[in-house]
């Protein structure tokens, strides 16, 4: 290598494609003569050909100097000769990379014959892989004076070699390391490869196997021998589940693939698998004989609302059901079915609705009450659907109910409690009447006997006796008048039930003393029947009476809204309140109530609707709510 300070005495220079022995290793220039058949037949290939070569000098100081590449060198590295010619390698080339190419140049002068290597470099063109070769040429006394180099990109090759070792490496952990057992086989049975769990399953070492026949450890009768036959000679993949040749007491998932070099085995031991499966099947086909020995009809939804299981009472329902959508078959979707039905039958939409709403999971249980005709006339159905969770996903389970007998007999209680409450309202009315046109009147007279009284002057010291006993009897006068304002207000039947509540509250307020406030009224409100609006304004008779009897209030704030179908009273005192924090039905309470609040639940219940009483900070709510429009079948 020259020293870097000193110029390198440099070849001259040789014009592109010029003739190889046109310049002499010392530098000094031949004298011409006619290119040979020779030289033109080496310049044609050292042109032409798919291989990249290059020619180095060999001074006598022992340097290398680039003398020049050929097309597919110059083109492979990106190294032209021009920059190249005449130049050290580390004159024109990263250090490492000099020093690298420098050492394969001086290695190929000491052997004093071809060297071949391969090496990797990283030069203008990319960085490549090569397979180079390099062969020394001598001049008449022995020196070496140029090096013939020749360079194959083998890149590709050496990627796709690392690539197949890596994946065969791969592939050997793989099989290592799987617990199923794996071995290989040649077109005449003969182990050519085998894991170490296939080894122990046949209790052998590997190596105590190999190039021995598969048929001395099993026979060609066994289900597993006519297995590995039958993949051979049909030359198609072969899967199956049976029992074991080697161990009889045991279950294996078996696979064969063919290939040209033989047959590949793999298999695994599943009898503990077996004997799950065969614990689910029989806990399957005793759920499926539960719920096909219930009565009413039954199904199973995915989080999808895919059927995924049914009864056979289901099964007998789908003549009737499907046309309403509350029936489909196993692997159909329910939601999207009752969708499809709604566009014909209003159910069908609402079941969809109920039933979307347990699958996103805003409800835990969903009902409806449905009419449907069937051979034996029409009959009522109510659909319970109910949500629950396996492994972190909703499914829902739905029955469909025959109550026809229950809603029949529910009729027939809304019309027995329908005519007792009109018997009450007769009553009610008698009453007023009576206590207005006859005890009233009474007490009228026996007032007016007494003003009579006073003024004869009894004398004997009774005037004042007299005076008491008129006051009592102007007393009892305004509560029979208020009684029979309650009992009976003087409302039309043609009121609404707003103008209604206001006409009784003002007479309320005459009569008692109280302050009503009427306020937050929805005015107007949805259109009621008139049993409808009759028993929300008893419901306001009936609290309002509470309220002067035992509240000791002294202003009570009336309202009345609606929701959609819902039509809802609320009346709230601010009176000594009731000695629970929260009443509903079916609460337990040490309070027992009389007729008043168990009859004003009654009749919100006989139109879809309820009643609940709570205690305020001061005083005591009563809500009240009912249906606005013809009975709703949903529950």
């Amino acid at each position: 290598m020259p020293h870097p300070n000193k110029p390198v005495a440099k070849p001259a220079a040789v014009t592109d494609r010029a003739p190889l022995r046109g310049n002499a290793p010392d530098g000094r220039t031949n004298s011409p003569r006619p290119v040979s058949d020779d030289d033109s037949l080496y310049r044609t290939y050292f042109e032409n050909t798919s291989e990249g070569l290059f020619i180095i000098d060999v001074t006598p100081d022992g340097h290398f100097v680039f003398r020049e590449l050929n097309p597919v060198h110059e083109q492979l590295t990106g190294l032209p000769t021009t920059s190249l010619q005449g130049r050290t390698p580390h004159e024109c080339l990263p250090k490492e990379i000099a020093d690298e190419v420098t050492a394969n140049y001086r290695r190929c002068i000491e052997a004093g014959s071809t060297v071949r290597y391969e090496e990797r470099l990283g030069l203008p063109g990319g960085t490549r892989e090569w397979q180079t070769s390099l062969t020394p040429v001598r001049d008449g006394s022995g020196r070496t004076t140029r090096i013939l180099g020749s360079s194959r990109d083998v890149t590709d090759q050496k990627s796709k070699a690392r690539e197949l070792e890596e994946s065969r490496s791969r592939l050997q952990s793989v099989l290592s390391s799987i617990t199923e057992c794996y071995y290989t086989l040649d077109q005449d049975y003969n182990i050519t490869a085998m894991n170490a769990a296939a080894a122990a399953w046949l209790g052998v070492a590997p190596e105590a196997v190999l190039g021995r026949s598969y048929w001395e450890f099993l026979a060609p009768t066994t289900p597993c021998g006519k297995l590995v036959e039958q993949a051979k000679v049909d030359g198609c993949v072969v899967h199956c589940e049976l029992r074991s040749g080697a161990r009889s007491d045991r279950w294996l998932d078996f696979h064969v693939y063919p290939s040209q070099s033989g047959l590949s085995i793999f298999f695994r031991d599943i009898t503990e698998e077996i004997a799950s499966r065969k614990q689910v099947e029989d806990a399957a086909m005793l759920l499926q004989g539960t719920i096909d020995a219930l009565p009413a009809r039954m199904a199973v939804l995915d989080e999808f609302g895919v059927v995924t299981a049914v009864n056979r009472a289901w099964n007998a329902f789908a003549g009737i059901g499907r046309d309403i959508g509350v029936y489909c078959a196993v692997g159909e979707n329910h939601v999207d079915l009752c969708k499809k039905a709604g566009a014909t039958a209003g159910d069908g939409l609402r079941i969809a609705r109920r039933l979307e709403q347990l699958l996103v999971g805003r409800a835990r249980e969903v009902r409806h009450l449905y009419p449907c005709d069937t051979p034996d006339g029409a009959r009522w159905y109510q659909m319970r659907a109910s949500r629950f969770e396996v492994d972190g996903a909703n499914r829902i389970v739905i029955v469909h109910e025959d109550v026809t007998e229950i809603r029949r007999a529910d009729d027939e209680r809304r019309e027995l409690g329908t005519q007792l409450l009109h018997t009450l309202e007769e009553e009610r009315r008698r009453i007023a009447r009576e206590l207005h046109d006859s005890t009233a009147q009474h007490l009228t007279a026996v007032g007016l006997h007494l003003s009579c009284l006073l003024r004869t002057g009894g004398g004997f010291g009774i005037d004042g006796f007299v005076e008491n006993a008129r006051e009592s009897l102007l007393e009892a006068q305004r509560e029979i008048r208020t009684l029979s304002y309650l009992l009976h207000p003087p409302v039309t039947g043609s009121e609404s039930l707003v103008s209604a509540a206001r006409r009784f509250i003002e007479g309320f307020e005459l009569r008692t003393g109280l302050n009503v406030n009427l306020n937050s009224i929805d005015d107007p409100l949805p259109p009621l029947s008139a049993d409808r609006g009759a028993a929300l304004f008893r419901v306001l008779q009936e609290a309002l009476a509470n309220v002067h009897k035992h509240a000791g209030a002294t202003t009570v704030e009336v309202s009345l809204h609606h929701r959609r179908d819902i039509v809802s009273l609320d009346v709230k005192d601010d009176g000594a309140g009731i000695d629970i924090v929260d009443w509903e039905p079916g609460a337990q309470t040490s309070i027992v109530f009389g007729v008043g609040i168990p009859g004003m639940r009654a009749r919100m219940k006989q139109y879809e609707g309820d009643l609940t009483i709570r205690r305020a900070r001061k005083g005591t709510v009563l809500r009240a709510w009912l249906t606005a429009g013809q009975m709703n079948h949903a529950a």
